[in-house]
């Protein structure tokens, strides 16, 4: 919640209640170590998407992932 860093010109509508959702999110996770939707795991993929609207989203990643794991590969040779 560090949204007067970035300064007004950076401000959207709805920052601050995006800043103050992700906060008490960590925060519950913190104290109790669970979430509101689905374990990460290497089947699905699940991540919430913090924005207008969040929500969960299996592997978002998944067509970048593969280069990923190329470079990863190529720096431990």
């Amino acid at each position: 919640d560090t949204l007067h860093v970035i300064g007004d010109i950076h401000e959207k509508k709805g920052a601050q209640q995006l800043a103050d959702r992700v906060s008490r999110t960590w925060a519950a996770f913190a104290r109790t170590g669970t979430c509101d939707w689905p374990a990460y795991d290497l089947a699905n993929r699940t991540t919430m998407v913090f924005g207008d609207e969040c929500r969960t989203v299996d592997d978002p990643d998944g067509a970048v992932r593969p280069l990923w794991e190329k470079v990863a590969t190529s720096e431990r040779s």
